[in-house]
């Protein structure tokens, strides 16, 4: 029997800076906004997932491992279209952009309809970006209660926010104002059969 190779996201990680640094000049152009944020949500969705924020929702915690999903607490595509318009900062230095990188590869473990129901939160379609929810908001407009292990190996309920707590977030989140836009009724009554389902796991 073969033995799984473990990824090594560092590799991820410099194929997406190179190629977000070669398509640079491209950025300009409206159209290729979507192709170029796919690099960083390809490369960040196969270099692993990084679960070292311990979290899980209440409801994942009552599933077996098997049940639960892998859900980012960033969005990858998102994280890349601000790369890109902050191109100094952020394409000027590999380190600068690895740091990016490997947050936007942190995940929270969810239930599946959860992680369906969160979806909903964000829209690219029709080459305009649209952010129904604020990020560090998200899981609290789903009624979805993180749990943290205490260092007894107990769960404790963990607010949503002190997972948002860092610099490059905050820009990300000062950086997402521009993208709010309020719900469409089409997509109100997509996420209310979504959040019907929660319950049922």
């Amino acid at each position: 029997m073969t033995k799984r190779v473990s990824k090594n996201p560092e590799k991820y990680c410099r194929v997406a800076y190179k190629s977000l640094y070669a398509n640079r000049d491209e950025w300009g152009t409206p159209d290729a906004h979507r192709p170029i944020t796919r690099i960083m949500y390809d490369q960040v969705f196969c270099s692993g997932y990084d679960k070292t924020l311990g979290l899980i929702s209440e409801r994942a915690a009552a599933l077996p491992k098997s049940k639960r999903c892998d859900d980012h607490y960033l969005s990858p595509q998102f994280v890349g279209r601000m790369v890109m318009d902050n191109q100094e900062r952020f394409l000027n230095n590999y380190e600068s952009f690895k740091e990016v990188f490997y947050l936007a590869r942190r995940t929270i473990a969810v239930t599946k309809p959860e992680n369906s129901a969160l979806s909903e939160f964000t829209n690219n379609r029709s080459g305009i970006y649209r952010v129904y929810i604020p990020t560090d908001k998200k899981y609290e407009a789903l009624g979805i209660n993180l749990l943290t292990e205490d260092d007894s190996g107990t769960l404790r309920v963990c607010p949503s926010s002190t997972a948002y707590q860092h610099s490059i977030i905050n820009k990300l989140l000062e950086y997402e104002r521009d993208f709010l836009f309020e719900m469409p009724p089409p997509a109100k009554i997509k996420l209310e059969e979504k959040m019907f389902k929660l319950s049922g796991v």
